[in-house]
């Protein structure tokens, strides 16, 4: 097993066997799901560590433990078993901060890909966004903390769905397409950028934008927002760079938009 440290300028990385890729699914909220969850958030604040970012309330650990995830869950992640959905990253509140003084949510369909804890599509729901969708690679992930942190907010839950599951088979499962979509520290591993753009190809709207925040390089699993970038405009996108920190460790926020010439696109595959 290894850790990826994304601030450490050093390689850390040991074999890895991968394991197969967990297909995405919807997470069906019932009765069952809403009462344990309800139970359990009915403890002190002392217990499950309630805080508050940009007025949004939150848990940062999960509210139950799960066999499939518990040994593994304090490294940064693991591919293909666990992605890292219990750690809030740093880019998700540069994205944050960008987004409320930025961008316009009224009426959007927005969808928080790669959700985690949900600070990014809690802001844009609670913000009078249309709709919302939450993903993330782990029901877990899903269960103990997203669904948590929406009902901390708000018991009305008409305009939110939630999905888990690699982004390879996403578009299997959503229908809709989205206005925004919001991304974070989402291209640290270069085998899942086709997946990603693959996303982005089937499920913005034409005339929608993407805001996707990460660093400059994931040293030691390869990712690098230039590379993503080439990529992007290989696969008919444009992209800018509308805010970015150069002090400390790099990163910045990059807008996509399909190209102007290119808006009305068929249903798109790549081979993963």
């Amino acid at each position: 097993m290894f850790k990826f440290n994304f601030n450490n300028d050093t390689e850390n990385t040991d074999d890895v066997i991968e394991s197969p890729v967990v297909e995405s699914k919807e997470f069906t909220v019932n009765t069952d799901v809403l009462l344990k969850i309800k139970l359990k958030l009915g403890e002190s604040e002392s217990k499950i560590n309630i805080s508050t970012v940009s007025d949004i309330k939150l848990i940062h650990t999960p509210l139950f433990e799960y066999e499939s995830i518990t040994n593994i869950a304090h490294t940064d992640l693991k591919p293909n078993v666990y992605e890292g959905g219990y750690k809030i990253w740093e880019c998700t509140f540069d994205l944050l901060n960008f987004v409320r003084n930025n961008v316009d949510i009224c009426a959007k369909r927005v969808l928080d890909l790669g959700c985690g804890a949900g600070l990014l599509g809690l802001y844009t729901l609670l913000n009078d966004a249309a709709h919302v969708s939450f993903q993330d690679y782990n029901q877990e992930v899903v269960e103990s903390l997203t669904l948590p942190n929406i009902l901390l907010n708000t018991q009305d839950l008409s305009k939110c769905k939630l999905y888990h599951g690699d982004w390879s088979s996403l578009t299997e499962v959503i229908d809709t397409k989205f206005d925004i979509i919001l991304t974070s520290e989402t291209i640290y591993s270069v085998t899942n950028h086709n997946k990603l753009i693959s996303v982005f190809k089937n499920l913005l709207n034409s005339t929608g934008c993407v805001y996707l925040a990460a660093k400059i390089y994931y040293f030691g699993v390869g990712g690098c927002i230039y590379d993503f970038e080439k990529l992007l405009v290989e696969h008919d996108f444009e992209t800018t760079t509308v805010w970015e920190q150069n002090e400390g460790v790099k990163r910045k926020i990059i807008k996509i938009q399909f190209k102007i010439d290119n808006k009305m696109m068929i249903p798109y595959t790549i081979d993963f």
